[in-house]
């Protein structure tokens, strides 16, 4: 159960205002001299133009297309307040100038000045109402102000008037992009593309909303052509190492943020998107000042200040960590990423009481998928009306296979607490295994749920916060998983028959998670095989290996494959939860990193050794070696700074009393009922 840092696209550029009108040509009433600047204009002789205007208006002789005129020549090189200045003496002398309404409006956009800049755009509108170009630029500088709404409807006025007017197909789909519609985004990216199908910025744009439907992909491919087309522009590298970041690709995602930073320096979200490609690379130093850098440049940076939480987090610093996530929560409330991560923080702490309670901002996070039944059915809100008499309460899996092991022990009491009739809905890898728990009235599938036709939901996740566990107290920590007899025997059996030496112990190795969950504060929790090494070397013991998918092929390079059990060939063929299951109550001992065998050990109440990193996943504490969550499991810690040939030295340190205990009790515990041994352990 991971918030991840939720590293936003570098950013959408901002309203282009774009150049103020060309020059108007002089009215028929104008002086010679005015009609010889515009010659000159038209020749292209623009400094001599701008000259012959500083003169009439010097002499007093210009008209208000002279005073507009000038203030287009001098675009480039002049202060914008001279610009300004020029533009309002235009319309002082000619008020239904409309060109100058529109030009002035532009200036006043580009230098910030929202509100005035639309008081400018809706006097051209009401001068040139059938001039799509005045609903064009009053789109962006009411999307600017953050009135979407209007923006969009000023938009869509701009189209009709003129269905191929380029700036107000920008502008709808960059606020429909901000109103959090990415779909009607897209479309109008690709219809502003039809028409300029090389304009970087569109590319760019289109990549974010693709992004933020998950194709990251497609996104990659707009980034990368933004850059192609015009690789000065530091928000397309900026975006395209955000989703190269996402890819995993953390080395490139680097690469073209420091383009981004080479081209602009002040570039608060490249130094952000800097950091959260370091941090993936491991390096925390490099992340953290690149955090500080956006900081410096944007205190008020809601993200960089979650992210640089997370770093801290990673780092072990969780008093930082929890400062910084509540500086992000202080400057934008609801920020759902610095509400999740706080609530990891909390929780690893211990502090579950106010831990639970941030942690239903996850779902608001984007980072965690919602199981299709929660898009069909009802939530059940606890404070709200009960039950219906005949309404199934569905307690729905979330997040990994581990999660999910450890929270079904919830389903029990929440009946108890609600007396509903409780449906429990599970990823199929645990189907069968649930069913044979008991845990529920009914055991489905996520995928029969879809099918269900009445009934509320409560993702698992959510019932600990109902049912105040705590961290000293997790109602219940008895074994909750079973395995049937015949299948148990079987296994059993099987594994005893191929020992080289029947006394020997047999010990479960499992050392490798997802590779695509190892992340954040999760890099580092697999360890090679070839760690194991040292115990392998240890006198009366056989190992079984438990790993399946990424990790396994480490088997076939490992210089102690003649210490696993004849059967392991089986046993590598066998992915089924119930049978691994049953070959873990085989085990004397299983030694695991954090894996979702862990919690499969510990939820059968085998005797489990779990392997920790420095800065563990929050379930596992701060310190101490024993966990409430399983009585059976022992925590061995890896020291900040550390390495897992410490972890493992202390593991062959603890082997020897443990064999020495076993051989003292008699039977091995792996012969008996999986209840029974946990009671006689007591």
């Amino acid at each position: 159960m991971e918030s991840g840092r939720g590293a936003r696209p570098g950013s959408v550029p901002g309203a282009d205002p774009g150049p103020i009108s060309a020059p108007f040509g002089a009215h028929v009433s104008a002086s010679d001299r005015e009609a010889q600047a515009a010659a000159l204009i038209e020749a292209g002789q623009r400094h001599q133009a701008a000259e012959l205007y500083r003169q009439l208006i010097a002499t007093g002789q210009a008209s208000a297309v002279a005073f507009a005129n000038l203030a287009v020549l001098l675009e480039t090189t002049a202060p914008m307040a001279e610009l300004v200045a020029l533009l309002r003496q235009a319309l002082a002398l000619q008020p239904d100038f409309a060109e100058a309404h529109g030009n002035l409006g532009l200036l006043l956009l580009r230098s910030g000045e929202l509100g005035p800049a639309i008081a400018s755009f809706r006097q051209l509108i009401r001068l040139r109402p059938q001039a799509a170009e005045g609903y064009a630029h009053l789109a962006m500088a009411l999307k600017e102000q953050g009135d979407l709404q209007a923006s969009v409807q000023a938009s869509q006025q701009a189209l009709a008037l003129d269905p191929r007017q380029l700036s107000a197909l920008s502008s709808l789909a960059h606020s429909l992009q901000l109103l959090g519609d990415p779909a009607a985004a897209i479309a109008t990216y690709y219809q502003r593309l039809a028409l300029d199908p090389n304009h970087a910025e569109t590319l760019s744009n289109l990549g974010i909303s693709l992004q933020a439907q998950g194709d990251l992909a497609y996104a990659i491919g707009c980034f990368s052509k933004a850059v192609g087309l015009d690789p000065s522009y530091p928000e397309a590298h900026s975006n395209l190492g955000a989703a190269l970041q996402e890819a995993g690709e953390f080395q490139r995602a680097a690469h073209h943020c420091r383009a981004a930073l080479a081209l602009r320096p002040d570039f608060a979200e490249a130094h952000s998107n800097l950091g959260n490609a370091l941090q993936s690379l491991g390096d925390l130093d490099g992340a953290l000042a690149a955090y500080g850098q956006a900081l410096a440049l944007r205190p008020g940076f809601a993200q960089a200040h979650v992210n640089c939480g997370m770093a801290r987090q990673c780092r072990g610093d969780r008093a930082a960590a929890i400062a910084a996530y509540r500086q992000a929560i202080a400057l934008d409330p609801g920020h759902a990423g610095a509400h999740a991560n706080l609530a990891i923080a909390l929780l690893a702490q211990g502090d579950y009481d106010q831990g639970w309670i941030e942690y239903q901002w996850r779902w608001r996070t984007g980072k965690i998928q919602r199981p299709a039944v929660m898009e069909r059915l009802s939530a059940w809100d606890p404070a709200g009306p009960p039950l219906a008499p005949a309404e199934p309460l569905l307690l729905v899996c979330e997040q990994g296979l581990g999660d999910g092991l450890q929270f079904l022990r919830y389903a029990p009491a929440l009946k108890q607490r609600t007396g509903a009739e409780l449906v429990l809905c599970v990823p199929e890898p645990l189907l069968e295994l649930t069913r044979l728990a008991g845990l529920a009235e009914r055991v489905c599938s996520l995928e029969e749920a879809q099918t269900l036709e009445q009934g509320r939901w409560l993702p698992l996740l959510s019932a600990p916060a109902l049912l105040g566990v705590t961290a000293s107290q997790p109602l219940l920590n008895e074994p909750y998983l079973r395995v049937p007899e015949p299948r148990r025997a079987a296994w059993a059996d099987r594994l005893q028959a191929s020992l080289q030496t029947s006394e020997a112990a047999i010990i479960g190795l499992n050392w490798q998670g997802s590779p695509h969950t190892e992340i954040n504060m999760l890099r580092g929790r697999s360890l090679p095989l070839a760690e194991f090494e040292p115990l392998a070397k240890t006198k009366g013991i056989e190992l079984v290996s438990l790993q399946k998918g990424a990790g396994s092929e480490q088997l076939e390079k490992a210089s102690f494959a003649d210490r696993l059990i004849a059967c392991q060939p089986l046993i590598n063929q066998t992915w089924d939860f119930v049978d691994t299951a049953a070959i873990i109550l085989a085990c004397d001992l299983v030694i695991t990193s954090d894996t979702a065998v862990a919690h499969l050990a510990g939820g059968l109440g085998v005797p489990t050794w779990l392997l920790l990193h420095p800065v563990p996943d929050w379930r596992w504490g701060l310190e101490g070696s024993s966990t409430a969550w399983y009585p059976t499991m022992r925590l061995f810690r890896q020291s900040p700074g550390g390495s897992w040939a410490e972890v493992i030295r202390a593991v062959k340190q603890a082997l020897g009393p443990f064999l020495r205990g076993r051989l003292a009790k008699g039977l091995p515990a792996r012969s008996q009922d999986p209840q029974a041994a946990w009671e006689r352990r007591q």
